[in-house]
């Protein structure tokens, strides 16, 4: 059949069969969806973590004991420092972000993550932005990686989810001091930090 035929075949099958055309359509498989709520699930799976605004796109959620840190009206919570899954529709990346809130505050908090030695913050963007600033920036899936099948894409999902609660998470909270970064009334009494994390998969 040639290229010019295709068209017109198109078509006569969707003039034959349009309405169960349009039932598959309506219903066809969303992918993101399913991503979305697989990383819904493996946030509620970890005790120390609390999910915080959910769309299709953008999964925010933060360690428990994060909590007092506020800003303004990112999300609902107004946590400043939130982690965010960006679910585009062929990649998948895990960020750290410094939220709205008070200047000073964001300051100390920006100015840590460029201390740091450990390379888990070399995502750090040098300029301190008004609103959002990234601090940390872990690839999940890449656009190859959405040629595997709903059961691949899972499992590489819960691996990497694994290895960030192994390793990056508990050496991103141990040098992060929530305490030292509230002081409304004063400059923020903060130290570089020292801790080593783990590296960043490319």
């Amino acid at each position: 059949m040639s290229e010019s035929d295709i068209p017109e075949l198109c078509r006569r099958i969707y003039q034959k069969h349009q309405t169960a055309l349009d039932l598959i359509y309506k219903h066809r498989p969303d992918r993101q969806a399913t991503i979305r709520d697989w990383l819904v699930a493996l946030i509620h799976q970890a005790p120390e973590l609390v999910p915080d605004s959910t769309g299709k796109g953008e999964i925010f959620f933060a360690p428990n004991d994060w909590k007092d840190l506020k800003g303004d009206a990112w999300t609902m919570s107004k946590r400043m420092l939130l982690f965010l899954f960006v679910n585009s529709s062929d990649s998948l990346r895990l960020k750290l972000v410094i939220g709205p809130g008070p200047r000073q505050t964001r300051e100390a908090l920006h100015q840590w993550a460029l201390d740091s030695p450990s390379p888990v913050f070399r995502a750090t963007e040098k300029r301190l932005f008004e609103k959002y600033n990234t601090i940390y920036n872990l690839k999940l899936l890449l656009p190859k990686d959405y040629e595997d099948t709903d059961e691949e894409l899972e499992q590489k999902i819960s691996q990497q989810w694994q290895k960030f609660l192994d390793d990056d998470l508990p050496g991103i909270k141990s040098t992060l001091h929530v305490a030292d970064f509230i002081t409304p009334d004063s400059e923020p009494k903060v130290q570089p930090n020292s801790g080593v994390l783990s590296n960043i998969n490319n």
